[in-house]
């Protein structure tokens, strides 16, 4: 119950702070922290497998689903938000059933994970899209959030630890991004990269040092890849070179 509570609290503060960052870049780095999937992960109390790695490429074709939606099909980003949030269930429940999850299933998954991210960030140009900030109300975001943790909480024995990467902060993310989906889906295979080698040494490390250690090093190990790859597309793009867009709504 503790870790629920904390779950909604970390949830609600990093959903308001996405609604005063306009800068995509920063948007994309605040919604691939992985402070929700920490506090899920101690939530659940399960070891690291590969639903966690099924989780993280399923929060991939959630961000393209959204994009693809709203950007190409010309959706409203509601709807878009929705469906893929609802394709997220079904395929996290799915793979929760279907999925082994030995070391060798792991193993192999953390390989072609981070193979399709290093070609993705090779083979794809950096976006460059205008800045945005969203006020959304606070009247509103805190009972959507309250909502959607709610639900996603009422679903862990279903969803098990393909929920560690459920994008409820990204799902408040896809909304306030909306002006920035590329840069959004671009940051998920730098997650990959960051997060892959995360995920193994927590598996290892789990039984030998214990969860909470596991975390720390775990965190130690995101942060010593993640910190140069951002550092890298700030330098690269300097500041933005298009206006920057504020929307809000009543």
């Amino acid at each position: 119950m503790f870790w629920d509570g904390l779950l909604l609290v970390v949830v609600t503060a990093m959903a308001v702070t996405l609604s005063y960052l306009r800068d995509p870049r920063w948007k994309a780095v605040i919604l691939t922290l992985p402070i929700p999937f920490t506090v899920t992960f101690l939530a659940l109390g399960a070891r690291v497998d590969t639903l966690n790695l099924a989780g993280m490429s399923i929060l991939w074709m959630f961000t393209h689903v959204v994009r693809i939606l709203h950007s190409k099909v010309r959706w409203p980003i509601v709807p878009a938000i929705f469906v893929a949030t609802a394709l997220y269930i079904t395929f996290g429940s799915l793979s929760a059933l279907a999925i082994p999850r030995t070391d060798l299933s792991f193993l192999i998954g953390a390989a072609l994970m981070l193979v399709s991210a290093v070609i993705v960030l090779l083979t794809s140009p950096e976006p460059k899209e205008p800045g945005n900030r969203t006020l959304l109300p606070l009247k509103w975001k805190v009972p959507l959030t309250l909502l959607l943790v709610t639900m996603v909480l009422s679903l862990k024995f279903v969803l098990q630890g393909t929920m560690t990467f459920f994008p409820m902060v990204g799902v408040f993310g896809a909304y306030e991004s909306r002006l920035s989906l590329s840069t959004y889906c671009r940051q998920i295979p730098r997650l990959m990269l960051a997060m892959v080698p995360m995920l193994v040494f927590m598996r290892y490390a789990q039984p030998v040092v214990g969860i909470a250690w596991c975390l720390v090093g775990g965190w130690l190990v995101y942060s010593v890849i993640m910190f140069p790859l951002m550092l890298r597309v700030f330098k690269s793009q300097g500041p933005l070179s298009r206006p920057q867009v504020t929307a809000t709504l009543p």
